[in-house]
C-alpha cells in the first residue's frame, strides 16, 4: 500500500463553472483554485464542495487498513478558496482548461502566472489535446474506442 498525501481533481460549480482542488490529507484542507472568483460566490462553492468534505474523511477511513481505521478521524475537511496568485480569465467558457493546467502546475511546482492567458487560451488548449491524443495512441489506444470495451461489459448507470 502507498501513502497519498495529495488529491487533485476537478468539480463542476452551479452548473456552469469548473475548478481545480487540490485536496491535502494530513492537513485536512480542500483549496479551490479558481480561475473564476467574480463568476460564482463563496456560497455556492461551498455548495458544490460541501460532499466531499463530508465523505472524504469516511471513505479515507473505509479503505485503511484495519488496524489503522480507529486512529482516523471523520471530521470534515476545510474549505480555502485563495484569491491571490491565481490567474483570473477575462472570458467566460475556458474555466476547464484553467483547472486542468492549475492543476498540472501545482503539481510540478510552477507559478500558476506562467503562460496562461485568455489571449493564448486557444493555443493551451490544442496542445492539451495533441498530448491527451499522443498519450492514447502511446498506449495502444484509438480516439475511436479509447477504452476498448465490448458492448456487454457497459453497464446502464443512468435513468435508473
Amino acid at each position: 500500500m502507498v501513502d497519498v498525501d495529495y488529491i487533485y481533481s476537478v468539480l463542476f460549480v452551479n452548473n456552469n463553472h469548473w475548478v481545480a482542488l487540490f485536496i491535502t490529507i494530513p492537513n485536512r484542507c480542500i483549496e479551490v483554485l479558481d480561475c473564476g472568483l467574480k463568476g460564482s460566490s463563496n456560497e455556492q462553492v461551498v455548495k458544490a464542495v460541501k460532499p466531499i468534505v463530508h465523505i472524504l474523511p469516511h471513505l479515507l477511513r473505509a479503505s485503511a487498513p484495519p488496524s489503522e481505521r480507529p486512529k482516523m478521524s471523520v471530521e470534515q475537511y476545510k474549505v480555502r478558496r485563495p484569491r491571490q496568485r491565481i490567474l483570473q480569465m477575462l472570458k467566460t467558457g475556458d474555466c476547464g482548461i484553467y483547472a486542468i493546467k492549475f492543476i498540472e502546475c501545482h503539481a510540478l511546482g510552477a507559478e500558476f502566472t506562467t503562460s496562461l492567458s485568455d489571449e493564448n487560451i486557444k493555443m493551451v488548449r490544442e496542445n492539451l489535446a495533441t498530448e491527451i491524443f499522443e498519450e492514447i495512441e502511446q498506449h495502444g489506444r484509438t480516439v475511436s474506442n479509447p477504452l476498448p470495451l465490448r458492448a456487454s461489459d457497459r453497464e446502464l448507470l443512468y435513468p435508473y
